[in-house]
């Protein structure tokens, strides 16, 4: 491991082969303790190969403490007993509905409380190294996903900032809101019913051993390096920033030590340039007026969001497309992701200008051959401030993150990682997204243009690309619909 010049050190993750490598290889590493915390877990080929390693890690003695948000997670209750049956796993749910077998009709009429989720996502290894960033756990947020795949980026971390993290897990791990599986659903496994779930993992892995994400997975430089010891990790300042589950424990209570205004002073502080990207991004009338007052000193702010097209979320779409005219009317520029966009090209989304620790897999990896190509969608959450400083974490840019979700990110102060990451930013925003332009018809009216500028030609479009006119319809009715507050 190189020598750390800094109190903590950090190494960007974009691709989603080595970001799922790392993780696997931090519990095939952990020797003392794992906390995993997470919004979403599926129960596909990611989900049950990092369960697999999380069963053999406690095999081997290791404490394993699993925090999983009640509505975010897919496995089922069966699944999480099985788990905290093991002697050294212990389960916890985020904010559970106490009535298991009519979770549906009580989401409606406990709605307030069951509304207010846990999305954070950290995983830590022996409190002393530690992923933060946005991706869930399953298929689509690892780029094993055969329809859809996410852009996403993971930090990696070592130094102070590993505690600082434990700190945080602890202060969820004991919040009065979060509850033991064992405490919401009282009958225990059936005697070897533990044992055969490990042994249907072990046969699970072993059928994937061929499979071509696996193989995608094998070239990961990432993995290897994790495990000789050989990480190159970039000396930084690293502040974790986050929501305390105050937030959900009583909401509305004091708003100013959410997440959202711990940032505030990077915002103020910026000289020259401002770069969001956040997949959902809903920045209100408040927002629209504050990216006004950064242009109106000076400051180029540019956004990265996703399109029609490649959202995966058509209600936030719909409120988030009402803003665009106001934001390109304040000087803002605005881009918005293509979905045909290589996720593991040399500058796929969020990727850093060196390319560092690419696993060589595109985004069908995980396709039978001549499979139709997934399609791209942005998930990942980064703020950049001057190039100088950034966040990456959990936390989109939308009333739900600001108000309702908790969530967890880390400010970084390195110039020599933030530098790369801005390059990389700007070469996906020249040939992976469209650029969005207010333009005058010759009757004088004012209409939206996107516009293409991959492989050096311009092509305009007048209408939402590569989307369909049903989709443009879902849009414009879910804009309309009074749900601005829950997005």
């Amino acid at each position: 491991m190189t020598e750390l010049n800094g109190p903590s050190g950090i190494n960007l993750i974009p691709h989603g082969p080595d970001a799922f490598l790392a993780r696997l290889t931090l519990v095939d590493l952990a020797g003392r303790s794992l906390d995993l915390q997470y919004y979403s877990w599926h129960d596909d080929t990611v989900g049950k190969l990092l369960i697999g390693a999380v069963m053999r890690a406690a095999d081997r003695g290791v404490r394993v403490r699993l925090l999983i948000d009640d509505v975010g997670a897919s496995p089922d209750d069966g699944l999480m007993l099985l788990l905290d049956a093991h002697p050294n796993i212990e389960v916890r749910l985020f904010n559970p509905i106490s009535s298991r077998s009519v979770r549906a009709l009580w989401m409606i009429s406990d709605f307030s409380r069951v509304n207010r989720r846990m999305h954070n996502k950290s995983i830590t290894a022996d409190n002393q190294m530690t992923i933060v960033g946005g991706r869930n756990i399953g298929d689509e947020y690892f780029e094993a996903g055969t329809v859809m795949n996410y852009a996403d980026l993971a930090a990696l971390a070592i130094g102070a900032v590993v505690p600082a993290v434990s700190a945080r897990f602890d202060r969820y791990w004991n919040s009065p809101i979060v509850y033991g599986i064992s405490e919401l659903r009282h009958e225990s496994p059936a005697s070897g019913d533990l044992e055969r779930a490990a042994a249907r993992l072990r046969a699970f892995e072993q059928q994937q051993r061929d499979a071509p994400y696996a193989r995608a997975m094998r070239d990961s430089r990432l993995s290897q390096e994790l495990r000789d010891g050989r990480v190159s990790f970039s000396p930084a300042r690293i502040e974790v920033t986050s929501d305390d589950p105050t937030k959900v424990e009583h909401p509305g209570k004091d708003r100013s030590q959410n997440l959202m205004p711990q940032l505030r002073p990077q915002f103020d502080g910026a000289r020259e340039s401002v770069m969001l990207v956040s997949p959902y991004f809903v920045p209100r009338k408040g927002g629209v007026e504050f990216l006004r007052s950064l242009r109106a000193r000076g400051v180029r702010v540019r956004v990265l969001t996703n399109g029609l097209a490649s959202t995966d979320v058509l209600p936030v779409f719909g409120k988030y497309k009402k803003y665009r005219r106001q934001l390109l009317e304040a000087g803002v520029e605005l881009y918005e992701i293509d979905p045909g966009y290589d996720l593991d090209g040399p500058a796929g989304p969020l990727q850093t200008s060196d390319g560092a620790n690419a696993a060589g897999a595109n985004a069908a990896g995980a396709n039978a051959a001549g499979a139709k190509a997934p399609r791209a969608t942005l998930h990942g959450k980064v703020l950049s401030f001057d190039c100088l400083q950034f966040f990456v974490g959990s936390m989109n840019l939308d009333p739900r993150s600001a108000f309702t979700n908790t969530e967890i990110g880390f400010l970084v102060d390195a110039p020599e990682v933030a530098g790369p990451l801005c390059e990389g930013l700007d070469e996906t925003l020249a040939r992976g997204a469209f650029r969005l332009e207010l333009t005058t018809t010759s009757k004088g009216a004012r209409r939206l243009e996107w516009v293409d500028t991959d492989k050096g030609r311009e092509q305009r479009f007048t209408s939402e690309p590569r989307a369909s006119r049903w989709r443009r319809f879902q849009a414009w009715m879910y804009g309309i619909l009074p749900i601005e507050s829950l997005m």
